[in-house]
């Protein structure tokens, strides 16, 4: 509540009309739960001093209605949605149909229009190939041959043997014989022992034998003893073994059981260094198979020092039928150096 007074009152009206409007405008609702502070009339206590009322009138306000459950609305919503997928007819992709989603009397007129199409498309290229249409120069222009690759023809498929996989020990067994030369070790043209020039070689002991025995027993757990000689050497000339015909089946054997074989190979007649006076190095066989007819044995080269080059894929024997042995070329070794198998040593 306010006093006014010497007759000035910031809310006082300046006639009674507009007291009256004033009035009007205080008792219409205001928005919110309450209609607030309004002035609705005068009181004059005097001629000097009158007082202005200003009334809290309270507003009468529906409340919403409760609103609806969440789960019941959802489960309404899915089942017009469901409803309505029910209705939906089948896109082709639903239907089955291939892309581009053709039908299949669609497939079968395109299948039967295939000739024609084919037939359109070689009076194209003749007419492309012959400017002037003549007959004699309709034919397909020459073509230039491709230049033969080195090695088996193109398409030609490895086929493995009943023994299983071409190779079944892994890389991570291969070892080399060369455990004191560093990887980034290069060869150097120096003076040497007997005084002349030449390209020196490794710095330690080659030990190819013990170090095909260490990477057997590393994976099989067993080091070679039982030997078979397949060939021996006579006034440098390779000679069959009464026991080659068994050492070779039984090798198979070992292939089909996936068990690696140690064997010792002749590359350099005349050496008589091994106790047969005719292997000069050890290699370890790792699979078997048959590239274009012939059989071959997979191995395991330890006479380098990289091991990319010691189990390249293309290290094969491959069985001759002439003299009755298996020999190859080994990456790991000079391009003229050719591995005959000479003895085999098992369990």
């Amino acid at each position: 509540m306010v006093s006014l007074s010497n007759r000035q009152s910031v809310l006082r009206p300046t006639s009674n009309r507009a007291a009256v409007t004033q009035l009007g405008r205080a008792q219409q609702p205001l928005p919110g739960p309450l209609s607030g502070r309004a002035l609705v009339g005068q009181i004059g206590l005097g001629r000097l001093h009158p007082v202005s009322i200003d009334l809290l009138t309270p507003r009468q306000v529906a409340l919403p209605a409760p609103l609806p459950d969440f789960y019941r609305v959802k489960a309404a919503v899915d089942q017009q949605q469901a409803l309505a997928a029910a209705r939906r007819p089948l896109t082709p992709k639903e239907a089955g149909y291939p892309i581009p989603f053709l039908s299949p009397a669609e497939q079968a007129q395109r299948r039967q229009a295939q000739p024609q199409v084919a037939a359109r498309a070689t009076h194209s290229y003749q007419q492309l190939a012959n400017p002037f249409h003549f007959t004699s120069w309709a034919q397909p222009l020459p073509q230039h041959k491709p230049r033969p690759k080195v090695g088996p023809p193109p398409g030609t498929a490895m086929v493995p043997l009943a023994s299983g996989a071409d190779c079944f020990m892994p890389t991570s067994f291969w070892q080399t014989q060369y455990e004191e030369t560093p990887l980034d070790w290069k060869p150097k043209w120096e003076k040497q022992k007997n005084g002349k020039m030449g390209w020196s070689t490794f710095n330690h002991w080659k030990n190819c034998c013990n170090t095909c025995k260490r990477m057997i027993n590393q994976s099989q757990k067993y080091v070679p003893g039982t030997q078979a000689q397949l060939l021996l050497e006579v006034n440098k000339q390779l000679v069959a073994q009464p026991s080659r015909k068994a050492g070779l089946t039984k090798l198979d054997d070992y292939m089909a059981r996936k068990i690696p074989v140690m064997i010792g190979v002749d590359y350099k007649p005349g050496t008589t260094y091994n106790h047969d006076h005719t292997t000069e190095h050890f290699i370890v066989l790792v699979g078997s198979g048959i590239e274009n007819g012939r059989k071959y044995y997979r191995f395991f080269d330890v006479g380098t020092i990289n091991r990319s080059k010691g189990t390249d894929p293309r290290n094969r024997l491959y069985y001759d039928a002439q003299t009755g042995s298996y020999a190859g070329r080994s990456w790991a070794a000079p391009e003229k150096r050719i591995y005959t198998i000479a003895q085999l040593r098992f369990h």
